[in-house]
């Protein structure tokens, strides 16, 4: 399980995003392209999402992954050329189909390896969760140096493909499992848990924004190696990181706090003073964080490895790609 979660953390090991907005600006571009060619990104997610959880779940985790990092490997590092919207529109679109392969195929490889032990999604999203709070603090430090920033996440990205090389693929049962079947044990896997699907789409959705819009509002004020910068920047994936050491099982709780939390997102256009707008970003990532775990530990309960997990995963986070990407696009 450790080397797994280890390759988890490399692959999204984003030590590119503080500077990703300063960089684009640099180059010429204006906030409002990269916001449209984000939510570009985020809708091409949902293809590359369906694509990779459907090869892990019938071919097992290792090749889908290893491929989808050798291409974010390429895109992040052509970030450091890009000068034009089209040019960048292109790049997020392969970003988008290339970055949710870990996403989905973790769960499916760690139900493989670790069958019997039930924490299992707590510690992939805390894996998660602290890769970005990692990230943060060191992406923030090289804020005077963009360019090496995306260098090294490009390079992590690459090793995590080489690593991801060396372990043992995880098929489960499902050699021998004809297509038609696949495609009817999803069917009622959603029926019966569509309203679980649309709720967590909804508030994941929205929630999934406050990172991007809070990255766009704070690139203008950042100077250099600015210790307030710095703060800023891991206040939210530490906030998310946080609240994972929480109990999951108290769900009703916890969706109610997303709920109030996605509706403050909302909320933002009509506000203007920072004073409020922080501390709803900072309530949404949060909220988010503990929320992606009670997803996941409800859509994987009572499956075994043998079942398409990375498909049902795929089915809740394209969903909630889907509200992300109209919520920028109507937040911006």
């Amino acid at each position: 399980m450790l080397e797994i979660l280890f390759i988890k953390a490399l692959l999204t090991s984003n030590i590119y995003l503080p500077c990703f907005f300063l960089l684009l600006e640099k180059n010429g571009l204006d906030n409002g392209s990269i916001l449209s060619a984000i939510s570009l990104g985020t809708i091409a997610m949902i293809a590359g999402d369906f694509l990779t959880s459907f090869l892990v779940d019938r071919f097992g985790p290792k090749i889908p992954i290893i491929c989808a990092a050798c291409v974010q490997s390429i895109s992040v590092f052509l970030l450091t050329k890009c000068t034009s919207t089209s040019a960048l529109n292109i790049i997020e679109i392969l970003i988008g189909l290339s970055f949710p392969a870990i996403l989905g195929a973790d769960s499916k490889w760690l139900r493989a390896v670790c069958p019997q032990n039930a924490s299992y999604e707590k510690y992939n999203q805390m894996t998660f969760w602290g890769t970005q709070v990692i990230s943060a603090g060191i992406g923030a430090l090289l804020l005077r140096h963009a360019v090496i920033a995306h260098y090294i996440s490009a390079f992590m990205y690459l090793l995590g493909a080489v690593l991801a090389f060396n372990l043992k693929n995880c098929l489960g049962k499902r050699e021998n499992t004809s297509l038609k079947m696949t495609f009817i044990e999803i069917k009622m896997a959603i029926m019966h848990k569509y309203r679980l699907f649309m709720a967590q789409a909804i508030l994941l959705g929205t929630l999934g924004t406050s990172s991007w819009l809070f990255q766009a509002k704070i690139a203008s004020a950042a100077t250099g190696h600015s210790v307030n910068f710095i703060i800023l920047q891991l206040l939210l994936p530490i906030s998310a990181f946080a609240t994972t050491f929480l109990k999951s099982e108290k769900h009703l709780y916890w969706t109610l706090f997303s709920v109030l939390a996605a509706f403050g997102i909302y909320m933002i256009p009509y506000i203007s003073s920072w004073h409020f707008i922080l501390p709803i970003l900072i309530f949404a990532s949060a909220a988010r964080g503990i929320l992606s775990i009670v997803a996941r530990e409800k859509i994987t309960a009572g499956l075994d490895s043998s079942a398409p997990i990375a498909t049902l995963i795929f089915v809740s986070s394209s969903c909630a790609k889907l509200v992300q990407s109209l919520s920028m696009m109507v937040l911006r």
